[in-house]
């Protein structure tokens, strides 16, 4: 398969995947600059014969996997170490030779990066006013096109024993049916005395269990909530992170995202209020959409 730019219709899908990557492999406070060095060199391809497609000077893919890899000259501009407007972290940085762009980046995240995935949203707080849901819908309003979301509930689950285990209730099947049905996961949680509400993570016994049928296992999340106090849900995330560590869900580290939560912040029907919040949280679902693209490369979700 050869990635190439065909047509100008083509060229704004290819320059947004590229900014994917770009953001993946950590140029995400330069998109603009990115975006300029993309758009120049977008359709340079090398011979068909080597099958490598060069896109901002990097080498993202192979039609052939036997070629060896080639490294092309970066196309980056040059910007002094003393600027105080480098959107570079203050230093010139190469994406070619910099640590971060230690090979070419597979076809395989590029194909994800373009794919639409399935994200199962769990809200923590099983309140019809929390402001919890209220965050939960402003993600599904800034998410990207890509990211096809719907919420997974959880507030039909009798308390977990292992007495069920043998014969699975119809809540207990169905919600472990919901997670299976869906790419990833993310988790938008309330702090309940210093740890996550006792639903959620009675949630979480039922889908991982019966023994061997764990519904985490290989299921990329991604974990935010909102409180509002000044440490915005942190140690409740600490605690379901070392959950989801034992249940051996890949987990996006970061960014973090705790979130305090003041007044009109986030309106009913999940429009944000605060620009520089909005921003802050469209990223967030522009880096988990990168993140599921890069597990999915790795573990696709039929393995």
């Amino acid at each position: 398969m050869t990635w190439v730019c065909p047509n100008e219709a083509d060229v704004g899908m290819y320059l947004q995947t590229v900014m994917l990557l770009l953001r993946a492999e950590g140029l995400h406070s330069c998109p603009q600059m990115a975006w300029s060095q993309v758009r120049e060199t977008v359709a340079e391809v090398l011979s068909p014969p080597d099958g490598l497609i060069l896109f901002c000077g990097m080498s993202i893919g192979y039609e052939d996997p036997a070629v060896t890899p080639v490294r092309a000259a970066p196309r980056w501009p040059k910007r002094s170490r003393s600027s105080t407007n480098s959107c570079l972290h203050s230093k010139d940085r190469d994406p070619v030779e910099n640590s971060a762009y230690d090979g070419p980046l597979s076809c395989g995240i590029l194909e994800n990066a373009m794919t639409t995935h399935k994200v199962g949203y769990l809200i923590g707080s099983l309140a019809k006013g929390s402001i919890n849901r209220k965050l939960a819908k402003a993600l599904v309003r800034v998410a990207p096109p890509e990211l096809e979301m719907s919420e997974i509930s959880f507030k039909d689950l009798p308390l977990y024993s292992y007495d069920y285990d043998a014969d699975y209730p119809p809540a207990g099947r169905a919600f472990k049916a919901a997670i299976a049905a869906v790419d990833a996961v993310l988790f938008v949680t309330p702090e309940y005395n210093r740890s996550i509400p006792g639903g959620l993570k009675n949630a979480i016994d039922w889908a991982s269990r019966p023994y061997g049928t764990n519904s985490f296992t290989r299921k990329p999340s991604a974990v935010i909530g909102t409180s509002p106090g000044a440490i915005g849900t942190a140690v409740a995330q600490q605690n379901l992170r070392s959950v989801l560590s034992f249940c051996n869900s890949p987990q996006m580290n970061a960014p973090e995202a705790y979130i305090q939560f003041t007044p009109g912040l986030i309106t009913d029907d999940g429009e944000v209020t605060n620009a520089s919040t909005a921003d802050f949280l469209r990223t967030f679902m522009q880096d988990f959409h990168v993140f599921i693209a890069r597990v999915r490369s790795v573990l696709p979700k039929d393995a």
